[in-house]
């Protein structure tokens, strides 16, 4: 049954590593669907829950973890100010559904840290640009 999209969930915490807290804005953007600038960062453990309304283009059966995407703005003002996510999931539902899982991140990989300066954290390199979901299901 195809069902479009009209609100996407987005839940996420922040690990509790040494360093991974931060106040930096993050972009979700589901290509076609959805696109938001976010504080998903944190301090330490905590979680967020957002719910963004989408374009309803898209049906349920037609996002997978490739099409979900985080990023961190290469020019933000905090360039040395890093993030390391704890979990994230992506839920979404149509007017008459319920929230459906759409991608599923329970440990996320600490490799794959966020930083508005890729060069400004080395151990492990951070990402500036662009992360898919699916890249970070690959990694775990």
């Amino acid at each position: 049954m195809s069902v479009p999209i009209t609100k996407v969930m987005l839940i996420v915490s922040t690990a509790t590593e040494a360093n991974a807290d931060s106040d930096m804005f993050v972009e979700l953007h589901i290509a076609g669907l959805s696109s938001a600038e976010l504080p998903l960062a944190g301090t330490q453990g905590t979680s967020k829950v957002f719910e963004i309304p989408t374009s309803g283009e898209l049906n349920l059966d037609q996002i997978s973890p490739v099409d979900i995407e985080l990023s961190v703005d290469g020019d933000a003002p905090s360039s040395f100010n890093a993030w390391l996510p704890g979990s994230c999931y992506v839920l979404g539902k149509g007017d008459s559904t319920d929230y459906q899982l759409l991608c599923a991140i329970p440990e996320w990989p600490s490799s794959i840290w966020f930083c508005a300066d890729s060069n400004a954290h080395e151990d492990p390199p951070a990402f500036g640009g662009i992360v898919k979901l699916q890249m970070v299901l690959d990694a775990m």
